[in-house]
């Protein structure tokens, strides 16, 4: 059997192959990115330009590590938006002209 994906859950067999129950069952195969001689280092500053190198999106596509336990909601998925993706606008015009 050949599990192939980006780590993205902290639940599941993908999960549980490479980090807990099953771990010892598998050769487990981790590649960073970063290191790789055919990934385009345009998409990785293209990543660090949109999310930056602490991002649980550059954890996981980049570094291929799974995400923190804290970014995760409580289904077990990686939160598509982040707290950092969330700005609040005090221009109460702006209000308005969405809901027109």
């Amino acid at each position: 059997m050949l599990l192939i994906s980006n780590p993205t859950r902290l639940t599941g067999y993908f999960h549980d192959s490479h980090c807990t129950k099953l771990s010892e069952t598998f050769k487990c195969l981790h590649f960073n990115g970063e290191e790789s001689p055919i990934v385009d280092k345009q998409l990785l500053n293209d990543i660090t330009a949109r999310r930056g190198k602490d991002s649980e999106q550059y954890r996981i596509d980049v570094l291929g590590e799974f995400p923190n336990a804290d970014s995760i909601d409580d289904k077990g998925y990686i939160r598509l938006l982040m707290d950092s993706d969330i700005h609040q606008s005090e221009d109460s015009q702006l209000v308005g002209q969405i809901c027109m």
